[in-house]
Formats: C-alpha cells, sequence, structure tokens
C-alpha cells in the first residue's frame, strides 16, 4: 500500500487527525481558533478492475474542492498527463474513503498494466477540469519537495471471474440462418455466440458457428444470432448457445482458447453458461451471382455461390416465356458445399445443342435427399429449388456467347498475318495453321502464335514461322487455343487444346476462321 502526503504549513506541532481534515491546534482558552492546512494526501494499492470498469482509491485528503484522475505510465516510470483514462473526478470532502473511479469506456487495460493517480486542485472555473499543462489552472498537487504528488499502482484484469449472465432458448426452426435466443441478461458487456456440437453432448470449442452478437449489460428479448454458412445446419443438428465476456478489445471477439480473452461466463458453481438447442428444420438460403459471359470449354462460371447447407448449381433451359425449363437440366448439376464460393465452373451436357447469343438459367437447388446425388425430377420433393424471402426460386438467366476469331482475306507481308478481332473468354493462344494443297487445315502443326488475354483482343499481329512458304490462293486457318498451363509456353498437343462452343467431339465447334492469301 502506497501513502503520499504532501504538508505545505504545519504551523505547530501536536496535530491530530479530526473527522474531515487536519487541523492547527493553537494554545487559547477556548480552542476555537483552529484552520485546514495547506496540504492533500491519498492512499492507493495494487488491484483488480472491477467488472463494470472501476477502480477504487482508498483515502484522499483535500484542503479544499480538488480532482482525482488516473493516468497511463508514459514509459518512463512516471504519469503521462496528457492523457486521462477517467472523466476528472470532483471530490468536496475534505477526506474522503473507498472512492470509486471509473474509466472510460473507449479504455482498454492490460493485466498487470500500471497506473497512476494524480491529484488536481479546482482553482479555475469552480467544478470544470481545466488542466492542459500550459494555463496554470487546476495544478496538480505538490509534496515537499516540489515534486509532483504521485503513486503509482498495479491493475489486474480479471473480468470474467466477475461475470454473470444468462439466457433462454427453446428448440425451433431456423429461417434465414438465424437462430433466436429468447432472453439474455448479461452483468457486464459481453457476447452471444453458438457453437456446434462436439458429438459427445457438448460443444466444440475454441470455434463457433455463428458471428458473434455484442451486447452492453442489460437484459435483452429475441436476440438474433445469424449462423455461418459454412455451419452447415441441417435438421435435428443439436446448436450450443453460450455467453463470453468481452475482455480483451471492447467490441472484438477475441476468443480462441488460448490466450485468456473473451473466455466464457461461469455460473456460481464455475460451469459455463451454455445450453443446446435443437434445429427442428432448417430453412434452405442460398445466393448466387453470374453474368452473361463468353464462355471456355461448354462452361459457366458462377462468380460466386453462398450457400448456408451443402446443395447443387445447375443450368436450366430457357422456356421462350421469361423463365426457366423445369425439372430438366442442361448441365453437370454442380454440387455446392455450405459457405462462399468463387468462380464456380459449371459445365453444359456436351449432347445439348447450345447457340450463340442463348439464354440459360443458373437455378440453386438443395441437397434434401440422398447425399450428393441429384435426385430433383419435380414430382419427388427432393434437391428442390431453394426460395428466396419471397417465395421464389433462387435463379437467373444469363446469356452464353461463344469466343471468337475475326480476320479478313489478306496480303502477307513480312511474314505477318494481321488478326482483326479476338474474343477469348480465358487467356490463350490465337494460332496459325497451314493448309495441306488442297485447302484443308494441317493438324496439329503451326506456322505462328500470338497470346491473346480474356476479353476482345484489336488488331493482333501473328509472325508467321521462319522458312514458311506463302503463296496467293492458298488458306491460313486462324485457330483459338486456351492456356492451359505454363502462360509463356504454348503446349498442344497438350493442356493449350482448342477453344470450342458446343459438343467438343465436333470439329465444327471449334474457334477458327479461315484466311485467303491474296
Amino acid at each position: 500500500m502506497k501513502h503520499l502526503q504532501s504538508f505545505k504549513s504545519l504551523a505547530l506541532a501536536g496535530c491530530v487527525v479530526m473527522g474531515l481534515a487536519f487541523q492547527s491546534c493553537e494554545n487559547n482558552d477556548d480552542n476555537t481558533d483552529t484552520r485546514v492546512e495547506d496540504f492533500a494526501s491519498f492512499t492507493v494499492s495494487d488491484q483488480t478492475l472491477s467488472a463494470d470498469n472501476k477502480l477504487t482509491i482508498a483515502q484522499a485528503t483535500f484542503p479544499e474542492d480538488g480532482w482525482i484522475v488516473i493516468h497511463p505510465d508514459n514509459g518512463s516510470d512516471a504519469p503521462d498527463q496528457s492523457t486521462n483514462l477517467n472523466e476528472p473526478l470532483l471530490v468536496s470532502e475534505a477526506i474522503a474513503t473507498d472512492i470509486e473511479v471509473t474509466l472510460k469506456d473507449d479504455v482498454t487495460i492490460e493485466d498487470e498494466q500500471k497506473l497512476w493517480v494524480v491529484l488536481y486542485k479546482d482553482d479555475g472555473t469552480l467544478g470544470t477540469f481545466e488542466y492542459d499543462g500550459q494555463n496554470g489552472l487546476d495544478m496538480p498537487y505538490m509534496n515537499d519537495d516540489n515534486q509532483l504528488l504521485t503513486a503509482s499502482f498495479i491493475v489486474n484484469v480479471d473480468a470474467e471471474a466477475n461475470a454473470t449472465g444468462s439466457f433462454t432458448a427453446e428448440d425451433q426452426d431456423i429461417e434465414d440462418n438465424t437462430l433466436i435466443v429468447s432472453e439474455v441478461t448479461v452483468d457486464q458487456d459481453s457476447w452471444v455466440v453458438v457453437h456446434a456440437d462436439n458429438g459427445e453432448d457438448g460443444p466444440v470449442v475454441p470455434e463457433i458457428i455463428s458471428e458473434p452478437v455484442f451486447l452492453e449489460a442489460g437484459t435483452y428479448n429475441d436476440v438474433e444470432v445469424s449462423l455461418n454458412n459454412s455451419a452447415n445446419i441441417k435438421e435435428n443438428d443439436k446448436l450450443w448457445i453460450m455467453l463470453h465476456s468481452d475482455s480483451g478489445v471492447s467490441g472484438e471477439y477475441e476468443f480462441d482458447g488460448e490466450n485468456g480473452l473473451d473466455l466464457p461466463i461461469e455460473d456460481a458453481e464455475g460451469n459455463v453458461v451454455t445450453s443446446s438447442i435443437t434445429a427442428l428444420t432448417v430453412e434452405a438460403v442460398a445466393s448466387f451471382e453470374a453474368a452473361d459471359q463468353v464462355i471456355s470449354q461448354n462452361t459457366v462460371i458462377v462468380s460466386s455461390a453462398t450457400f448456408n447447407q451443402d446443395g447443387w448449381i445447375v443450368i436450366h433451359k430457357d422456356n421462350g416465356m421469361g423463365g426457366p425449363v423445369v425439372p430438366e437440366i442442361v448441365s453437370e448439376p454442380k454440387y455446392g458445399e455450405a459457405g462462399t464460393a468463387t468462380d464456380v465452373e459449371v459445365q453444359l451436357d456436351d449432347d445439348y445443342s447450345f447457340t450463340d447469343g442463348e439464354t440459360l438459367w443458373v437455378m440453386l437447388h438443395t441437397d434434401n435427399g440422398v447425399e450428393a446425388v441429384y435426385e430433383f425430377d419435380g414430382n419427388n420433393g427432393l434437391d428442390t429449388p431453394i426460395l428466396d424471402d419471397a417465395g421464389n426460386a433462387v435463379t437467373s438467366a444469363i446469356v452464353i456467347s461463344a469466343a471468337s476469331v475475326t480476320a479478313v482475306d489478306q496480303t502477307v507481308t513480312e511474314g505477318k498475318v494481321m488478326i482483326d478481332e479476338v474474343v477469348a473468354a480465358v487467356d490463350g493462344w490465337i494460332v496459325i495453321h497451314n493448309d495441306d494443297g488442297m485447302g484443308n487445315m494441317v493438324l496439329p502443326d503451326i506456322i505462328g502464335k500470338a497470346k491473346v488475354t480474356a476479353g476482345v483482343n484489336s488488331n493482333v499481329e501473328i509472325t508467321l514461322d521462319e522458312g514458311v512458304n506463302i503463296t496467293s490462293g492458298q488458306k491460313l486457318f486462324a485457330m483459338l487455343h486456351i492456356d492451359g498451363e505454363n502462360p509463356d509456353e504454348y503446349n498442344f498437343p497438350g493442356a493449350d487444346i482448342p477453344e470450342v462452343f458446343g459438343f467438343a467431339g465436333d470439329n465444327a465447334n471449334v474457334i477458327v476462321t479461315e484466311i485467303t492469301v491474296q
């Protein structure tokens, strides 16, 4: 315990402690000439920060109204008087005991942090703390050596030991991927989280399967907790609701099972405040983004897809009336695990004869039958389309287009061939095949190539290989290949296969154009 005093003018020896102040005793008959001397003192001890962010000054003595301020350490074993950790507390009593000082809401105290107490005068505008170190107002008290009257103390942080809370939740249908906790009561800022079941009638920790919900101290009804899409909650799954303290950075959930932060709240017997509920039914919730696109290798790209439980992405044909043809699909069903996936490739059927500029419908379906087996037939109730809040299928139309190569008949000068435009779905190559002397394309050999990128490539110049003889009237064939691997190296036969639109086994679907040499 540390106890500092400053005595400015003790007039006489033999002074005693009176109820509210030191008094100077004079030798007169009626002993009525007493006065408060100009001094200040305080007593503070190392302590644990209370659950409601309070510290206690055991005693403070002022000759007149004054201020108590808590400062952090400046790193050099002295108070940083430019930073107040509490709103300056005005004390009017000559001697005050067990003074509670509340730290500011945005102040975070670390365990075993050193803090400093400083007493200030109230000699400017009464009741207004005006000290800024320069204006001479509300200056701190000094000791007999004209040094700052101050002392440090150590603060322990053990908020979890004091945190209490309770909640009520029932078995329920999970709608909109949200769990409802009917009532929550906490005595300090806390978190409501959901843990998965570990298969042994307990929660999986430290991992959570929800967004943590921050609650200030108080009682709340119908608290909504959003479950993570990747949690893959299914019917009859057991979910564990748990309360955690907010003992680290305020408003930031930091529990990892090791760092000692935001620990689970315990009851009076030391048991974690947790309880399980059963998900009676789980509404499928999903969304996706897909745009009109030039397709590569008959594959539609869904730029992002989010499921709260495992499901399917499929492609339906357009019915000509602004909607999809169901139940038939024109793609391989793409299985999607719960969570969010990006750039999902959905392969169109090889035996479906689609056309350039055709409208197709991307649709999301549940996986509620045999796991990972697509079973939707429109009647059996299995793997049905996922519905939005309005009860409509989660679906959207896109227009698919073929990659293209545009070039005109031309004179080949200095061994260069000009391709007016290449529209590619992915990075690739535009290559030149020679003819066999009878107007047929020579495969797989090429006589020139150039890199192209996804999108529109204009005025692509291809330099033919040395030693290639080109004659007027012969044909050249400009063919688009994808870039399958090694971006700066053309590999065909190999990964850099020709681009197609339609059944890959039909050469008529290869993206190629003829050029007659003039």
